[in-house]
């Protein structure tokens, strides 16, 4: 399969699965509160969230892997799809003490900080600081008009860096 399709279908997937948890559940807390979400209110959906983080990993390793090509930073196009994994493995997360609590956000950190560092290497860090800037500024202003700035915070950031790192690479996908 072409990069550009895997990259697409990751974007679509990704804005479904928002899309989705926003109309069953409201604006949650994150992406990885909609686990608890889904174990709650639809009893025993809460594998959807491993799921959903699992083959994004799988689309966009390839893509991230590939337009990596021959350089010593290809390695870094591995850590973020690794990290969205790892979260999708430890779904524990509001339990931050624990070994599944400290995998979870030791992959979720790692996921997004390599993914942006390698969006700034494989890309152009101008359009993807672009990218990041005007989602954040989209999304805060979303937070703002739904009152939801400081209870979602976590889900309003995740949005804008994730988003912003699947948008670069659909735009940059050959």
């Amino acid at each position: 399969m072409s990069n550009m399709i895997l990259a697409l279908i990751a974007l679509a997937l990704f804005i479904l699965y928002v899309w989705v948890a926003i109309a069953n559940f409201g604006i949650p807390k994150s992406i990885s509160n909609t686990y608890y979400l889904y174990e709650e209110k639809n009893k025993g959906l809460g594998y959807l969230f491993t799921a959903f983080l699992w083959i994004e990993a799988l689309l966009i390793i390839s893509v991230m892997i590939d337009l990596g090509d021959g350089s010593p930073w290809q390695f870094i196009g591995f850590l973020c799809p690794s990290g969205l994994a790892f979260c999708g493995c430890a779904v524990l997360s509001e339990d931050k003490h624990t070994l599944e609590g400290y995998v979870h956000y030791i992959g979720a950190y790692t996921g997004a900080i390599a993914g942006v560092v390698w969006c700034c290497i494989f890309i152009d860090a101008k359009v993807v600081l672009t990218a990041l800037l005007c989602l954040s500024v989209l999304f805060v202003v979303c937070a703002s008009r739904t009152q939801t700035l400081r209870s979602s915070f976590t889900f309003w950031s995740e949005l804008a860096v994730f988003g912003a790192i699947i948008l670069c690479l659909t735009a940059n996908a050959n």
